[in-house]
């Protein structure tokens, strides 16, 4: 099980996924016809890259350090 992936999603290929997307009951009331249920499809692509730091070779991570003087 993956963060933000459901359990029933399949893999079209590696790091992307095809999932449903159910409508919320305030985005059902939003459409033209709120009697109908539509459940549509959504493409989720995971990007494994780490963008807060640096990771050594054994997984400690050094976080960025900004500077405070412009």
């Amino acid at each position: 099980v993956l963060k933000g992936i459901r359990k029933n999603a399949t893999e079209i290929s590696d790091g992307v996924f095809r999932q449903e997307q159910w409508p919320s009951f305030r985005g059902l009331l939003r459409t033209d016809n709120p009697n109908t249920y539509t459940v549509g499809s959504t493409v989720k692509h995971l990007n494994r890259e780490y963008t807060k730091g640096v990771v050594s070779p054994d997984g400690v991570v050094r976080p960025f350090v900004f500077a405070d003087s412009l």
